[in-house]
């Protein structure tokens, strides 16, 4: 019970945050929540210890302990600046979109879909991914669906799900029964489906491949549905 209450208060707070961010011009917000991810990363906590742990693993004695915690403390700033880009996401346009990111490589994308199968777009959650989808829809006119997990809390689920519909951005579940039916359909539709695999989901098909040295468990869902329709990725 003590949970749902906390959730429904965090709610309440973030609509404010929203609310707020509604009121300020983008850079401002961005700046904003960049220097609360550096408020986040002086309280600390376990996802700081969690990010030192994987810097530490992944540059050994390449980098001193005071440059690994610079970067994490990086790491922080920009999540914050991110999630501040996600929450102006209704005020981003096509007139606007351009001061927020460079793009090249889409014409490898344009030139998938012109061979009629639809395309899988394999991204990872590094640098603004919810930017990236919105530029796809509003800029190139792509019908782009993503695949993602459901938020344990449906007010929160609503809140993004909502973000991404009014830029154009479908969303799937991986946890619907019929998903694999879905992508199917959307391929042979000439459709892009995009899948940010890159987490540890012991629910799903996957197998271990090398990363910095270390076994990391990698969905094979993505390669299994390319040999399935032949769509590339």
């Amino acid at each position: 019970m003590k949970y749902k209450v906390r959730r429904r208060y965090i709610y309440y707070l973030i609509k404010a945050l929203l609310g707020l961010i509604d009121l300020l011009p983008i850079g401002i917000s961005v700046r904003l929540g960049g220097a609360l991810g550096r408020l986040a990363y002086s309280f600390g906590g376990k996802h700081k210890k969690m990010a030192l742990l994987n810097l530490r693993s992944a540059f050994g004695k390449e980098k001193a302990e005071s440059e690994i915690k610079l970067i994490a403390k990086k790491v922080f700033i920009n999540s914050g600046e991110v999630l501040a880009e996600i929450a102006c996401l209704p005020k981003i346009n096509k007139s606007n979109i351009h001061d927020f990111i460079d793009t090249e490589g889409f014409d490898k994308i344009d030139e998938a879909l012109r061979g009629g199968k639809g395309a899988i777009i394999l991204g990872s959650h590094f640098g603004n991914w919810e930017l990236m989808a919105c530029y796809g829809t509003i800029v190139k006119g792509y019908r782009l669906s993503v695949i993602g997990r459901r938020i344990y809390y449906e007010k929160y689920n609503k809140l993004i799900v909502k973000l991404r519909e009014d830029k154009g951005v479908k969303v799937l579940y991986r946890d619907d029964k019929s998903l694999l039916k879905k992508i199917i359909r959307l391929l042979k539709n000439n459709e892009l489906v995009a899948i940010v695999p890159d987490q540890d989901i012991d629910s799903i098909n996957g197998v271990f491949v090398d990363f910095f040295g270390r076994p990391a468990y990698t969905p094979t869902g993505p390669v299994a549905i390319s040999l399935i329709t032949g769509a590339p990725i």
